[in-house]
């Protein structure tokens, strides 16, 4: 990782170059309909690729983009040296055939940084939400869970699980916060340095009666870590078997508690995401302050969606421009002992 864009650094980074490849709505806030407006709205300058063209996320009717037509965008791209993006984001991407064409060029960017990534070339940063599922419900192919594990997690730098996303992808129980952490554990081996577990339902032993008896929990926990066993990829700690040696003392973890609004907004993961990288970017890699900030807007906007006392499914994105431009912090992330 390059220092330039290390915490501290005095490089303006006011603005970032960001590609979003996700699924898009005409009715609707979910996808690129959820997370370009805050992007844009905090200020980067933001490319879009839709890997769906819906109604909205109740009518699939619509274009699906397949692999071969997404090859055509990106080797436009690339040939006219349109492609110098900082940081990538995706979401919800249906087939096997269009994500493997979005981890080539990713993969591509990453060995040839753009020169025009001023004043330090450094490689692009790759959040990847792996949505798969919710609730024990797979939305897509399963087919793609070998492949997120296997192909995408290796060449990601920050990917944001749900609870049930991290039990398909490492296979082990994620039901406590220790369950949480052998997760992350785990998949920093095969590659993300970052893993941030939004809105998970969890028993700790300071709140045991928060989860059980099918009662809906009255809080939720967003846990996060970070890979700090090395400064830079080529230096990393590798094991026999090649793998990433990965111990707990090298994982710096966090958690905010907040309370379970219980409410089922379509889209929060999606803004989740996009906010994640912006303030990532934002606060230079402050991983405990970027998702400080980032659950601070997220809660605004579903707090403002609630005052407005309609029947709505949707977030209020375009409303809450003070939520997510000055969010009020009343959750402060708490260091996890690993």
């Amino acid at each position: 990782m390059s220092s330039a864009y290390r915490q501290g650094s005095t490089q303006d980074i006011s603005q970032a170059r960001i590609l979003s490849v996700q699924s898009h709505v005409v009715n609707g806030y979910v996808g690129n309909k959820a997370a370009i407006f805050p992007l844009q709205l905090l200020g980067n300058d933001v490319d879009f690729i839709n890997s769906v063209q819906f109604v909205s996320q109740f009518v699939h009717q619509g274009q699906k983009l397949s692999g071969e037509e997404l090859r055509t965008l990106l080797d436009g791209l690339q040939k006219h040296n349109l492609g110098n993006y900082q940081y990538f984001l995706t979401g919800f991407i249906g087939q096997p055939s269009f994500l493997r064409e979005v981890l080539a060029f990713i993969k591509s960017q990453k060995a040839n940084p753009p020169l025009s990534l001023s004043p330090s070339p450094s490689a692009p940063i790759w959040l990847c939400d792996p949505v798969l599922g919710d609730n024990g419900k797979l939305y897509t192919d399963e087919a793609l869970i070998d492949i997120y594990r296997t192909e995408v997690l290796p060449a990601t730098d920050i990917i944001t699980p749900n609870q049930w996303e991290l039990r398909w992808l490492t296979g082990l129980p994620a039901d406590t916060l220790d369950d949480l952490i052998n997760c992350f554990q785990h998949l920093h081996v095969n590659g993300p340095r970052i893993i941030v577990a939004t809105s998970a339902a969890i028993t700790t032993p300071q709140c045991e009666g928060d989860q059980g008896g099918g009662m809906v929990p009255s809080s939720l926990y967003l846990v996060a870590s970070e890979y700090r066993g090395a400064g830079d990829d080529a230096a990393l700690e590798h094991g026999a078997d090649g793998r990433r040696r990965v111990r707990r003392g090298d994982m710096e973890c966090w958690s905010l508690k907040f309370p379970n609004l219980d409410l089922a907004y379509y889209g929060q993961g999606d803004l989740t995401a996009a906010l994640l990288l912006a303030n990532y970017h934002k606060y230079r890699r402050n991983l405990a302050r970027t998702i400080e900030v980032t659950l601070a807007a997220v809660q605004g906007v579903i707090e403002r969606t609630l005052r407005l006392g309609d029947d709505r499914v949707n977030l209020d994105i375009t409303g809450s421009q003070a939520e997510i431009l000055n969010p009020t912090v009343v959750h402060k992330a708490e260091r996890i002992p690993t």
